[in-house]
């Protein structure tokens, strides 16, 4: 949960920087998750862009994620990992960063 929040109040602050904001999502662009995004989601629809791998209704599964670390490594110019638990995504996310020649950063 903790990290759920820390990775909220981040994607708003950038929102707020700079006035837009994207997003890969390990679902069907019309599902949000966690649900208690909703809002953010509202915004980024509005203000940005969802992007996503998989038709409308597919439901978030623990095998859609890998496909949208890459998707976040390919769109962005850097990395920054903030906090990476044993078993989460950022190393796939990393793999995906190093192989398109991204700059990857840790805090």
């Amino acid at each position: 949960m903790q990290q759920t929040i820390t990775k909220s109040i981040l994607l708003r602050v950038i929102f707020l920087k700079t006035g837009t904001l994207d997003s890969g999502l390990g679902s069907g662009p019309d599902i949000c998750y966690p649900s208690e995004h909703e809002k953010l989601y509202g915004e980024i629809i509005k203000n940005g862009c969802i992007v996503s791998e998989y038709p409308p209704g597919t439901l978030p599964r623990n095998y859609t994620f890998p496909a949208r670390n890459r998707l976040i490594a390919a769109l962005s110019d850097e990395i920054v990992v903030i906090d990476a638990g044993a078993h989460s995504g950022t190393e796939s996310t990393v793999r995906a960063a190093v192989k398109y020649g991204r700059r990857v950063e840790s805090i």
